[in-house]
């Protein structure tokens, strides 16, 4: 075991925590030479101690590293409570895991790891702090365990950062987390994180209007058959798609589902029918009014026949 006097000397020696190192000799045949409930493994596994640089973890061969009279597994920052130097604060294999200069929950080192900001608490601005967002705080992305990348404000490239994601319930690792085909980021169009009953698409919800159409296009059947957040006209501004936020989007009386799968499945030659209303007042006009236009079209046919004959007449009396 290391003397104290060797402590002593160690602790009171300026070169030790401004850059300078101490050889390591712990005893290879304990596994905690020191006996401060962290094995030797952990607390470092090199030849050589720098304390200066936030880099390793306390002395495998003393209890109490920085000398606070706290050990080292009590101890949240064991190379640095006694000197109050952030940057001498190394990762413990007991305590808070190190010095967290930015108090984002995510020790320095882990933040090196990572490519953070240690001096930033939220490093790519997304409203989410880097130690949320590294969720094992292991200083690694790990998207398959469902982490967000703490240096890219989304993740999931879908146009909504990961904040206003977790504020609005969508998920920031899924660019469509409702399966419509439409991202995210398109469904909430003024990106704040909030579901805009009546301009927006619902990013939670596959069938905003529940008219029995998916918002986007799911199967080749849908509203917004391209998914491009958008109702899409022609060149003679004709709709070329059904709204889904609307059930019934030319407010005839008929939904947009009956309306296009109109001949029992879904055709796209309907989509003039579900937009325009005409087609269908027809179809709920009763016979009667039908048959009166039909009658009045032939009496004034045969009145304009009549009108065309007489002249003729004329001439040859």
């Amino acid at each position: 075991m290391i003397g104290q006097s060797f402590i002593d000397a160690l602790l009171n020696n300026p070169d030790v925590f401004s850059g300078g190192g101490i050889d390591v000799y712990s005893d290879p045949t304990i596994k905690d030479s020191d006996f401060d409930g962290i094995d030797d493994g952990v607390e470092y596994s090199g030849v050589i101690l720098y304390f200066s640089d936030g880099k390793y973890n306390s002395h495998p061969c003393m209890k109490d590293s920085d000398g606070d009279s706290v050990n080292d597994k009590d101890d949240g920052c064991p190379l640095n409570n006694m000197y109050s130097r952030p940057e001498q604060c190394a990762i413990g294999g007991g305590g808070s895991g190190g010095a967290d200069n930015d108090l984002d929950g995510l020790p320095n080192r882990q933040e090196q790891m990572l490519g953070t900001d240690p001096d930033n608490p939220d490093t790519d601005g997304d409203g989410l702090w880097d130690g949320v967002e590294d969720k094992n705080k292991n200083g690694i992305y790990e998207p398959t365990a469902g982490e967000t990348d703490p240096k890219d404000a989304d993740s999931d490239d879908d146009n909504l950062s990961d904040g206003f994601e977790v504020l609005y319930g969508t998920l920031p690792t899924n660019f469509d987390t409702d399966g419509d085909c439409i991202p995210d980021g398109l469904e909430d169009a003024n990106h704040d994180g909030y579901f805009a009953e009546g301009s927006e698409t619902n990013a939670l919800q596959r069938d905003t209007d529940t008219d029995g159409l998916p918002d986007g296009s799911v199967g080749g059947v849908g509203e917004d058959l391209n998914c491009n957040g958008t109702r899409d006209i022609d060149e003679r501004g004709r709709w070329l798609e059904t709204d889904p936020r609307i059930a019934d989007s030319d407010h005839d009386g008929n939904s947009d589902y009956n309306e296009m799968f109109s001949g029992g499945y879904f055709n796209l030659n309907n989509v003039g029918r579900a937009n325009s209303g005409r087609e269908s007042c027809s179809l709920i006009e009763s016979s009667e009014g039908n048959a009166s236009s039909m009658i009045f079209i032939m009496i004034g046919f045969v009145a304009l026949l009549g009108l065309r004959t007489i002249p003729s007449r004329i001439k040859k009396e």
